[in-house]
C-alpha cells in the first residue's frame, strides 16, 4: 500500500484549529464521498487530538484529498473549516 502525505490545508481551506471540538463530522462526510462512510479511514482529512503542552485538535489533509467538492467545511458545525473565498 502507498504511503499518502499528511499536509496542512489546501489552499482552498481556512482553517481554525482552535475552534475545532473533534466531532470527526468533517471526516464523516468525507469518509461517505469516497464511499466508505463506515470507515474513517477512507477519508481524506485526519482530525488528530493534540497532547502535551497544547490540547485541542489538528486538522491535516492527505496528499489525495479532493479539496474541490469541499464539504468537510461545508459539515463543519463549529467553523473549523472554511472555504477561501476567491
Amino acid at each position: 500500500m502507498q504511503q499518502r502525505y499528511i499536509d496542512k490545508a489546501p489552499d482552498k481551506f481556512q482553517v481554525s484549529e482552535h475552534s475545532c471540538c473533534g466531532c470527526l463530522q468533517c471526516m464523516v462526510v468525507c469518509a461517505g464521498v469516497w464511499g466508505d462512510e463506515d470507515s474513517l479511514n477512507s477519508a481524506k482529512i485526519k482530525v488528530c487530538r493534540n497532547t502535551g503542552d497544547f490540547y485541542g485538535y489538528s486538522i491535516y489533509f492527505y496528499s489525495d484529498c479532493r479539496s474541490g467538492c469541499k464539504l468537510c467545511a461545508k459539515w463543519c458545525p463549529y467553523g473549523a473549516l472554511q472555504v477561501k473565498e476567491v
